[in-house]
This record gives structure tokens, sequence and C-alpha cells, in this order.
């Protein structure tokens, strides 16, 4: 089964710190968030994030830029499926908007979601944004 899902993403906690930094504007920190999907895929979902500033202010948050990698655990029901999968996140946040790239972890798929595959990505602006996730489910 082959599908293409528009997820509205809703982000419910931001929790962030540095855990080595160079100056203000240069240093490495790392985020968990959660959020709520709705749209083609109903669920929430996890990320673990690892950040490199590189420009910016700690005292702005949203002036920060720098590229980021990790990983999210999506819980949820796509397409009548229920189950869980992990989705490899990497991106920039330039300009106050987060742009990233998203692919399927192979073989993280549990439940319904077993075998799934797939890439997406999303640009997003602030705590509500549009997901796009081009899937595939089965042989």
């Amino acid at each position: 089964m082959n599908g293409t899902a528009t997820i509205t993403v809703s982000v419910g906690s931001w929790d962030e710190e540095r855990v080595v930094e160079a100056d203000d504007q240069h240093a490495v920190a790392r985020a968990t968030y959660t959020t709520e999907l709705t749209g083609d895929l109903q669920g929430t979902s996890t990320a673990t994030l690892l950040l490199s500033y590189v420009r910016g202010t700690a005292d702005d948050p949203h002036s920060l830029e720098g590229p980021y990698v990790g990983y999210e655990q999506l819980t949820g029901t796509l397409d009548g499926r229920t189950g869980t999968f992990v989705l490899a996140l990497r991106g920039a946040h330039t300009g106050g908007v987060a742009r990233t790239e998203a692919e399927v972890v192979a073989d993280s798929g549990t439940g319904g979601l077993a075998g799934i595959s797939g890439t997406g990505g999303y640009a997003a602006g602030g705590a509500t944004y549009t997901m796009r996730l081009d899937y595939r489910i089965g042989d």
C-alpha cells in the first residue's frame, strides 16, 4: 500500500539544554519535544534532536541558527493501521524556520505499521505546522 499523508503537527512541549558552548552564539544543544498529530496520521510523537548553533543569541531563541539531526517516534493510526515507527530527522533552523527532511528508519514499524518505509519533510515556523510523508506499507 502506497500513500501520501498530510499531517498537522502541534508541538505540546519543548525541553532544551545546552550540552557545551563556546560562547552565546556557538553551542551544541539537546532538545526533546512532544507533539499531537492530526490529519492523515492521528496520534502523538516524541522526538530528540542534537542542534549545533552557529548564529543568534540564547536570549532570543528564535534568532538561533544552525543544523540539527535527531529521531522521532510516532504512535498512531495511518490509513486505518495502528502502530509506531521512527523517523530519522535532518535539517537546519534559519530565519526562524526549521526545515526538516525525514526518513522512516528501516524495520522501525510495529503493529499495523510494521514494514512501513518512506520519506517526507516540513518547514516549521511556529508551534503548529504541516508535515508531508510519502509512505509504503507492506511488500
